[in-house]
């Protein structure tokens, strides 16, 4: 009994990468966020299409898959996301003041659950 418990323990066998979380995307991927290329050897290789309003779009890359280009992603946000404080002082420079005194206490997200409509599309006009 004592030897079969001595094999239950033996940790000879290496234990499983933690995969790394993805934990500052909002929104579910879209496949215009990525490019694939393939290389000669017929290997694809993955490019992330990082856009920012005011600015052309920029292929970062090239990745080994499509989960590290996400976790690029992932993380090319979350520093994007350390500067929230200067951006709000960008905003205070240019933002008019008293205007919107409830709403102004940073970016306001423009979720589909947030909109009048529920994210709905609108309905076409009938023809009577």
């Amino acid at each position: 009994m004592a030897a079969q418990l001595a094999i239950a323990k033996d940790s000879s066998r290496p234990s499983p990468r933690k995969r790394e979380r993805i934990g500052m995307l909002e929104r579910r991927p879209s496949e215009e966020w990525f490019v694939t290329k393939r290389t000669a050897r017929g290997r694809a290789k993955w490019f992330c299409r990082f856009s920012i309003t005011g600015l052309y779009p920029r292929l970062f890359g090239p990745f080994p898959s499509k989960r590290k280009t996400l976790l690029f992603l992932d993380a090319a946000i979350c520093q994007i996301g350390d500067y929230w404080n200067q951006l709000d002082e960008a905003r205070d420079k240019y933002a008019i003041e008293g205007e919107f005194e409830m709403v102004n206490w940073g970016p306001i997200i423009e979720h589909p659950l947030a909109t009048k409509d529920g994210g709905r599309q609108p309905r076409k006009p009938q023809v009577v």
